[in-house]
């Protein structure tokens, strides 16, 4: 059995990071793994190019850094449990140690290793091959769950409640800052100090915010939160 095609059966033996299997990029990866052994070289050629097209428009260009996120922002079973204070079975920590050599092995993956036998002389796409310790990365994320969070709220800053009382992320949130408002100090220092507390661990308390349409109230907000 070929690396690349025991590789693509290890990703697609992923339970607790089997949601990383519907990122495009892994899409794109896994298919290009399962066929680079069977396809046609112009096959072949096109689904390496479209992983690495994928990659690219991902922002993260390093393989190794864009499994590293996905990986941390994951919100699967283990990182729930771990968040509600529950302590997952033996079974459970050893596949997640498991899976989390086999990131490792894709973080490895390097332009030359995925082009190599596709029986291609000419120029291929790359891409920049970094060093990271995926495993060492994650549980020390697990380890400061409070701080870093998972899921939705690893990847957005900003909420929230929808008509149906779901929470929401602001993909793109407004960059006003405080520094852009203008009167209002004092009202504007007791959400602040307000907010530092609670990210401290301190007591605080939910905050209403009242007054006129066009005073500031949801400009404070945002600028709070950035």
């Amino acid at each position: 059995m070929s690396t690349r095609t025991e590789l693509n059966i290890q990703l697609r033996s992923l339970s607790i990071f089997r949601g990383l299997l519907s990122d495009p990029i892994i899409d794109a990866l896994c298919s290009y793994l399962a066929s680079s052994q069977t396809a046609s070289t112009a096959e072949a050629v096109s689904q390496y190019a479209e992983f690495v097209s994928r990659l690219y428009h991902s922002g993260d260009l390093s393989l190794a850094m864009h499994i590293q996120r996905i990986a941390g922002d994951s919100e699967n079973a283990y990182i729930r449990m771990v968040g509600r204070g529950a302590v997952p079975s033996a079974e459970m920590t050893a596949c997640l140690h498991r899976e989390l050599q086999i990131l490792q092995s894709v973080a490895d993956l390097t332009p030359e290793t995925l082009q190599e036998g596709l029986g291609w002389q000419g120029e291929l796409p790359a891409f920049p091959v970094v060093k990271t310790d995926i495993a060492a990365n994650y549980l020390e994320r697990m380890e400061r769950i409070g701080h870093y969070g998972y899921g939705i709220y690893a990847q957005y800053r900003m909420f929230f409640l929808n008509p149906a009382g779901s929470i929401v992320p602001v993909r793109h949130p407004d960059g006003v800052r405080l520094s852009s408002l203008v009167d209002y100090k004092q009202e504007q220092k007791i959400i602040f100090d307000n907010t530092v507390a609670l990210l401290e661990g301190k007591p605080a308390a939910n905050v209403l915010l009242t007054g006129d349409a066009g005073t500031g109230k949801s400009s404070t907000v945002k600028a709070v939160a950035n």
